[in-house]
């Protein structure tokens, strides 16, 4: 059962990395909003607020839409590990086999990996 265990942990891990990546974008569209509001109401100079637009654009674009979706990607994986794995151990004549073997394998390179970076 610990196998299955660590791929819960590993999932858990990369939904809280995902949060995260939607919280830093979320907070900086928040404020490049502000900004831009502010710019408007107390600034009467667009090319200042064209200033301030530009470089909303170009901070949000720096948002890693790559590694989220890897993120995405790999708790795809890790789920169809933990429900493979999990259909192998429910069943006694499954538990040694070479898949189930190989599973635990995976999932053994994936922790010496998160811990040796």
């Amino acid at each position: 059962m610990e196998y299955l265990d660590y791929l819960d942990t590993f999932i858990l891990q990369q939904r809280r990395a995902l949060r995260y990546y939607l919280g830093f974008s979320g907070g900086l569209f928040t404020l490049g909003i502000f900004v831009i509001v502010l710019g408007t109401i107390f600034a009467g100079d667009l090319k200042l607020l064209i200033g301030v637009a530009g470089g909303f654009i170009s901070s949000t674009s720096g948002f890693p839409l790559r590694a989220f979706l890897e993120r995405k990607e790999r708790i795809d994986i890790f789920r169809m590990m933990r429900d493979s794995l999990r259909i192998l151990l429910s069943k006694p004549e499954e538990r040694d086999s070479e898949e189930a073997r190989q599973l635990k394998d995976l999932i053994w390179k994936r922790i010496e990996t998160t811990l040796t970076g």
